[in-house]
């Protein structure tokens, strides 16, 4: 276990790393997470800190920030942005799925607020946790960045799609989709950014649909190149 600060070009600020171990099943989140909530107790006594604001976390480490928020009395607030907060998009045992949940909403029933990313996402937190804790706070967007400035050309469709290559994202649905519309329209091209998982599965099946002129599986982008991409498609996926 560690605690190191981290540099930033923010003025009078500084972040903090702590380390820590968890393993898949977390069936002992007490135990695991010892060291951790040693060393996150100790920042926390350090420095005088308002909030602790927990991002989509394990459930090991989400039980130890909920320890030391009630021994330092320091509210937490807990953030998702996705629909799977009480499932897991693949398990193969769903017994423990539901322990889990059961012990993921006890911890989050002592935090400050929990967050939705969209109403869907907080009308999901709310299934288990008192709607009185649960805030929606929508992704901001910068407009002056992400806002077409490129001129389509005629006839032409440019398709981007953007994010993590997981099956559950649905880009094999994607392809297919696409395939079936170039019987249609030639004057279409789909670029995918980003990288996963399912990256050796995608790139087989534009192998196999035979549109590798059409599709673009371009990898991870920073951020000024997926700003990029964007400005220059006429619609995103």
């Amino acid at each position: 276990m560690y605690c190191s600060q981290l540099k930033t070009d923010l003025p009078d600020n500084s972040y903090y790393q702590v380390g820590y171990r968890t393993d898949r099943y977390e069936l002992f989140p007490g135990w695991m997470t010892n060291s951790f909530q040693a060393s996150l107790r100790l920042l926390c006594q350090e420095k005088q800190y308002d909030l602790i604001a927990v991002h989509l976390t394990s459930d090991s480490i989400l039980h130890a920030v909920a320890v030391v928020s009630a021994k330092e009395k320091i509210p937490f607030a807990q953030h998702y942005h996705g629909l799977n907060v009480w499932e897991e998009y693949v398990t193969a045992h769903p017994w423990r799925e539901k322990i889990y949940a059961n012990r993921r909403a006890r911890c989050l029933k002592k935090a400050g607020a929990v967050i939705g990313v969209s109403g869907k996402v907080s009308a999901v937190i709310a299934q288990k946790i008192p709607e009185e804790k649960v805030y929606t706070i929508y992704n901001g967007v910068d407009t002056s960045l992400f806002t077409p400035k490129v001129k389509q050309e005629k006839d032409t469709v440019k398709i981007v799609g953007v994010g993590r290559l997981i099956y559950t994202k649905g880009y094999h649905l994607l392809l297919e989709a696409l395939y079936r519309i170039c019987r249609e329209q030639a004057s279409i091209s789909l670029e995918i950014v980003g990288d996963g998982p399912e990256m050796d599965r995608l790139t087989r099946l534009v192998e196999e649909k035979g549109l590798q002129k059409v599709v673009t599986l371009s990898g991870r982008k920073d951020y000024d190149e997926v700003a990029q991409s964007m400005i220059e498609s006429a619609l995103f996926v």
